[in-house]
């Protein structure tokens, strides 16, 4: 081979080497810059992370404020229908009550006539113990 083919080999491998290190140089500053947005990139999605963690536990304690203050409404609501139901039944249980006595007082029998009946047979029996009695009285203090 001649010299002159050797220089424009060696030519050709000098400039193919200069374009390997150039492209050598091109993907290490690519994967330099690849590296600073992927960093860059992972910084700004935990930044979001963290925010929208910070602004869910936000909402998770206002919406827990919230269904408490709704649970103690409905408990006090809840509460004032139980009052209000036992009154009704109280007085309902009152007016049954009134209702039965008054019932009992039907069914039961009218002394009334007994209790005369009764009077009247007292007043006999005194008039006849009178009637007996009286002249053994009168004996006794006759004698005494």
């Amino acid at each position: 081979m001649s010299e002159e083919r050797f220089v424009a080999i060696e030519g050709r491998l000098t400039s193919v080497e200069t374009k390997l290190d150039d492209l050598s140089r091109d993907m290490h500053e690519l994967h330099a810059d690849s590296k600073r947005e992927m960093h860059a990139l992972h910084d700004d999605a935990t930044q979001e992370m963290h925010a929208l963690h910070a602004d869910s536990k936000r909402e998770m304690h206002a919406l827990h404020a919230d269904a408490k203050q709704e649970m103690h409404a409905l408990h006090a609501d809840v509460q004032r229908e139980m009052h209000t139901l036992h009154d009704d039944l109280r007085r309902h249980m009152g007016v049954l009550h009134e209702d039965t006595i008054d019932k009992i007082k039907e069914l039961a029998p009218d002394f009334g006539p007994i209790r005369r009946e009764f009077t009247a047979a007292d007043a006999r029996l005194k008039d006849e113990i009178d009637l007996r009695l009286t002249p053994i009285e009168a004996a006794l203090r006759k004698r005494g």
